[in-house]
């Protein structure tokens, strides 16, 4: 069984792991405000910008997202959309300013989906966290917590969509909050790594917060709602990369609110796991 620290020290190796996160936003900002031009949190080269569709809101909301014992900052960032025609949606960037070559990207981040959760709805819908290149706008690494036609989550490593791997049920648009927890490993390597990506309720976390100072990645996929794992891929953050946070909607006429709070990067899953 691979396991990865978490905290603490390793018994057989006798060293302490150190978490060292390459960024952290708990959009701890005014209740109300707007999160365009805020520049709170760690580990990022400027602040956010609004790159939105013609409708929709991109605020500091009036609570934050709880997860059951999970340490977390007291607000959160809801996307507001109510678009009026099809193919738009909203979205919000910011500069990374960390580049990493080697090793492997874990990212996480709380999500919350408030609207229509049938079928229908929600399968002409795509909400996403992703990286991307500043030049061409290419998609390094991505997550959807919800995945347009499945309703399911998905993920990716590079630009290529056929990389993109996907799990349709459970759908998380059921009005839970959830944690999502990734890895893109083998970055830097001539053939890459294959991602993964996993969605956990409360009691998922609470089964992972029992473990005794390690987890492991068979931990998180047994005590997961869903796991998507995507195509072997190779890939590299770049310094001058921007993280992207949005919402798409293939139909005219859709009105939802989709929120995120506590994301967080680093290079060990003691990075974004917290308890």
């Amino acid at each position: 069984m691979e396991k990865v620290l978490i905290a603490g020290w390793v018994g057989l190796i006798g060293f302490a792991a150190v978490a060292k996160p390459l960024f952290f936003e708990p959009f701890d900002y005014g209740a109300g405000g707007k999160i365009s031009l805020q520049k709170g949190g760690v580990g990022f080269a400027g602040h956010w910008s609004d790159k939105s569709g013609t409708k929709g809101d991109i605020y500091a909301g009036w609570s934050g997202l709880t997860f059951g014992e999970m340490p977390v900052s007291g607000i959160a960032m809801t996307m507001d959309m109510a678009a009026n025609q099809a193919n738009d949606g909203i979205n919000i960037v910011r500069p990374v300013g960390t580049a990493l070559e080697s090793g492997s990207l874990w990212v996480s981040f709380l999500y919350k989906f408030d609207g229509d959760s049938s079928v229908a709805f929600v399968n002409q819908l795509q909400t996403f966290v992703r990286l991307q290149s500043k030049g061409d706008k290419t998609i390094r690494f991505r997550m959807r917590a919800n995945s347009l036609d499945s309703g399911g989550i998905a993920v990716r490593q590079s630009g290529a969509k056929g990389n993109e791997g996907s799990w349709p049920e459970p759908s998380l648009a059921d009005g839970n909050v959830y944690l999502l927890i990734a890895e893109f490993p083998e970055l830097g390597t001539v053939e890459g790594g294959a991602p993964s990506l996993w969605s956990f309720s409360e009691a998922g976390y609470a089964a992972l917060k029992k473990k005794s100072g390690s987890v492991s990645r068979e931990d998180l996929t047994a005590h997961c709602v869903s796991r998507a794992v995507g195509a072997q891929a190779p890939a590299t953050v770049k310094a001058d990369d921007f993280i992207t946070v949005g919402v798409w909607a293939r139909e005219a006429n859709t009105a939802v609110a989709i929120t995120y709070d506590e994301l967080r990067g680093g290079t060990e899953l003691a990075d974004v796991l917290k308890f």
